[in-house]
């Protein structure tokens, strides 16, 4: 029997843009890496020989020096327990510049006998012996669509599934006389659910058919890149990001899997608890102070530790009373409400002026006259002169 964890996309180092909070930086990045501790501590405490992360580690190629000596220190943790990392590069973690290397390339040369990193596509399978079992990894990395396009023109869609399956059929045959296989990849397989307003995929990255990966050669297939996490098929799973990364995945629960192999897969999801993500529209209205509505709005909603995106919506001059008063704001939800950050997305709307038109008080023949020198303007004068001659004549006027 042997006990596989597979997790995803961790993302550190995702900026936290236009997001108002105390130290939110730091919040954002104790929130990861307290994620990515109890995914290693359940490893060693449950016994796991191996933990699978399916690309996409940092959201830079370039991450700090603090994020990577972080996870760093989590990685040795593992390797001192003697779990085995298996961990492929994402879209995100590959230097955009072809040829170079990202930080967690370093693992390829100093990872040891437990850590094994693959950031580019090989030939080569990987296998690795726990105890008498012997377990074999299809390793692939994210692959650009765009490089595929960029030598292959309009047949890149089928291209593309063309170069994965090639990758796929070469390491399978070089696969022998191991106990299990397992493939793992950074990809978009047809008939994902990608989850609302997806800003993390490629849309040069076609999707490929899961049957372009041969699920039937294979334990269990792992993936990354979509963060919602799902079952494709019997044996093919996203186990999605492991924290919420924006707002689009605020009504995504977050989780890791913990893989059973032997002569029958079994897959348990493991909850992880993450930080909790709300948006609230709300409009305000000239009547009363703006401040006042808006705390009305989230005092009935549980924003406790909470990150809020407030889309708001009024007159130019409302909104601009609210912004000379944001440190009120700030006061009453860090203080009083306890949220641990916001944003406010504004939508202006434009204030609608009634005026009663009086058509008489309106010279028609004289809006004429200079609708015609305007609209003609250039024209000889004896030109213009009849046009408007002609044109009052037709037009009564």
């Amino acid at each position: 029997m042997i006990k596989v964890i597979h997790t995803s996309d961790f993302h550190i180092g995702v900026p936290v843009a236009g997001m108002r909070g105390r130290d939110i930086r730091n919040l954002r990045r104790n929130d990861i890496f307290s994620a990515i501790d109890r995914v290693f501590k359940f490893a060693v405490n449950e016994n796991v020989d191996i933990v699978i992360i399916s690309g996409d580690i940092f959201h830079s190629p370039n991450p700090s020096p603090q994020d990577f000596l972080k996870l760093d220190e989590l990685l040795k943790y593992l390797e001192e327990n003697g779990v085995h990392v298996v961990a492929i590069a994402g879209n995100h973690d590959k230097r955009k510049i072809r040829g170079e290397e990202g930080y967690l390339s370093i693992y390829k040369s100093r990872g040891g006998e437990y850590i094994h990193y693959q950031d580019k596509i090989s030939d080569k399978p990987l296998v690795i012996s726990v105890g008498d079992a012997k377990i074999g990894f299809v390793l692939i990395p994210y692959l650009s669509g765009k490089f595929v396009k960029a030598h292959t023109g309009d047949r890149y869609v089928k291209e593309y599934q063309s170069v994965i399956e090639k990758i796929v059929t070469r390491q399978l045959s070089k696969l022998n006389g191991v106990d299990y296989k397992i493939l793992v990849g950074h990809l978009t397989v047809s008939g994902a659910n990608l989850g609302p307003k997806i800003s993390y995929v490629a849309y040069d990255d076609p999707p490929i058919h899961i049957n372009t990966l041969h699920p039937e050669q294979f334990d269990y297939i792992a993936l990354g890149h979509i963060h919602v996490p799902q079952k494709i098929s019997q044996n093919i799973y996203y186990s999605g990001s492991i924290e919420r990364i924006d707002f689009s995945e605020e009504n995504i629960d977050k989780l890791f899997y913990l893989i059973t192999l032997r002569d029958k897969l079994e897959v348990k999801k493991i909850p992880l608890a993450s930080r909790k993500m709300i948006t609230l529209d709300i409009s305000v209205s000239p009547l009363s102070s703006p401040l006042n509505q808006i705390i009305n709005v989230i005092s009935s909603e549980d924003v406790k530790g909470a990150m809020l995106r407030i889309k708001l919506s009024g007159e130019t001059d409302v909104i601009n009373r609210l912004y000379l008063e944001i440190h009120r704001l700030d006061n009453m939800l860090f203080n009083k409400l306890g949220v641990a950050a916001y944003k406010i997305e504004t939508r202006y709307l434009t204030k609608v002026v009634k005026e009663k038109v009086d058509y008489k008080e309106i010279d028609l023949a004289k809006a004429f006259e200079d609708y015609i020198k305007n609209r003609f303007r250039g024209r000889r004068k004896e030109v213009l002169d009849k046009a408007i001659e002609v044109g009052r004549r037709f037009l009564n006027i």
